[in-house]
This record gives C-alpha cells, structure tokens and sequence, in this order.
C-alpha cells in the first residue's frame, strides 16, 4: 500500500513539473465572463461568408461539360 502512495505521489510530481499551472489575464478572463453573459451579443460560431463560389464554380464546370459534349459530338458525325 505505501508503494502504491508513494508511486502515485512520483507521477504526480512528474505531471505537476510537467504541466505547470497558469495565470491567466485577469482581464481577458474579464472580458470572456462579461461577453458569455451577455446572450444578446454571444456569437457561438462564424457565420458562413458567402458560399456563391461553390454554385458559380458548379455552374462553370457544367458549362464547360456542355460544350465540351456539344463540340465532342459534332466530331464524331
């Protein structure tokens, strides 16, 4: 039993060195409590810029298979 204590004890210290403790900013830590508790203003993700590029490159792409089929077909006649 007193190995198992003393064992636990040297990993603790090992962590403990390991992964030191922080300060945070007191004024950072602030700042988020003010921010969390105002749910008027909380944002909780990014809103998406605009994803019109993905229809216009779709569009594109499209485009481009028509006339390559257009084009393709009046080959082969």
């Amino acid at each position: 039993m007193q190995a198992d204590l003393s064992q636990i004890s040297g990993i603790e210290k090992d962590l403990y060195s390991f992964f030191r403790p922080i300060d945070p900013d007191p004024e950072f830590i602030n700042t988020l409590s003010h921010r969390l508790s105002r749910t008027d203003q909380t944002v909780l993700g990014r809103p998406i810029k605009s994803s019109g590029w993905v229809v216009w490159l779709g569009l594109g792409f499209l485009a481009g298979l028509v006339i390559w089929r257009v084009f393709s077909g009046q080959n082969k006649k």
